[in-house]
């Protein structure tokens, strides 16, 4: 059932900095999408605040950059807009595959890149790519800005680890390294407007058809999105074999904690990690291959 909504009074800021003002005077929320926020205050999920701080006239923060050392992705960004770069499929195909599965038309021409990420959600789907293609986050907060390892991002579930009035300005993907093929899947009761139950992004580079880098994350299936360190040293040298690529499913189903709820118990979970792990280390080196 949906509540109505109490007044409110909604600020537009024109720079980073007056946003984050603005919000640290309290009471505040932020406002880019609004795809979570909107749904969370009309269910009475969040309180609704005082005040929003709308983003959406904040200058420059929409774009997506290209340059030779890596892609420069705008927290304004819609997800629609990074599932249409050519530059983004071409380079990040695990984004490319994250991004397309997202809710549906609408919600991706209205969400955005910083909303997902800042939602801090154990199952954003953009948060497993960006883990694997190494991804750091800017933001600004009162104190400056910084810049950050996009796995420092997330404290746990819903929250994140910088002040509650850091605003997110860009996530930076450096340039993928020669022979680099990637992929993202994950499961979900529906085809889409669904979150993950459990889903995997995988990175692999190959060298004469043997593994010189390997990168796997994990969503949905732990507190936070995580690379699983074990399962990429399991095929880091190999041809990605039978059981380099089993070694690191198991790897993956044993650094997961899921929880049980509703939409799949513990053990299912745990289960499909194992079977996204080998599926998305296949379709990372085909993809590898081809290039």
């Amino acid at each position: 059932m949906f509540l109505k909504l109490r007044d409110f009074d909604m600020e537009f800021p024109s720079t980073p900095e007056e946003a984050v003002a603005l919000h640290a005077a309290g009471g505040s929320r932020y406002l880019a999408g609004g795809t979570d926020l909107v749904l969370d205050l009309r269910v009475g999920k969040k309180p609704t605040p005082a005040t929003v701080v709308n983003l959406k006239r904040l200058p420059g923060l929409d774009v997506i950059e290209h340059a030779r050392d890596g892609t420069a992705i705008g927290a304004l960004t819609r997800l629609a807009t990074l599932e249409r770069d050519p530059g983004i499929s071409e380079r990040f195909p695990c984004l490319h595959d994250a991004v397309r599965l997202m809710g549906s038309h609408q919600v991706r021409v209205a969400g955005t890149v910083g909303g997902n990420v800042c939602n801090a959600s154990p199952a954003a789907d953009l948060a497993p790519p960006f883990l694997v293609l190494d991804a750091e986050a800017t933001f600004q907060d009162p104190e400056g800005c910084r810049t950050l390892p996009i796995a420092e991002v997330w404290e746990g579930p819903g929250v994140l680890s910088l002040s509650p009035s850091a605003l997110l300005l860009r996530v930076d993907v450096p340039a993928p390294p020669s022979g680099l093929g990637s992929a993202y899947l994950r499961f979900t009761h529906r085809d889409a407007m669904d979150i993950a139950v459990a889903g995997v992004a995988a990175a692999i580079a190959l060298d004469d058809g043997r593994v010189s880098q390997a990168r796997l994350a994990i969503g949905a299936v732990t507190p936070v999105p995580v690379r699983v360190e074990a399962a990429e040293r399991a095929l880091v040298g190999g041809s990605v074999g039978p059981s380099e690529v089993a070694a690191a499913a198991a790897a993956t189903r044993d650094a997961s904690s899921p929880i049980d709820d509703v939409r799949a118990s513990a053990e299912y979970r745990r289960h499909l990690v194992g079977v996204l792990t080998e599926r998305a280390i296949e379709l990372a080196a085909t993809r590898a291959r081809a290039r």
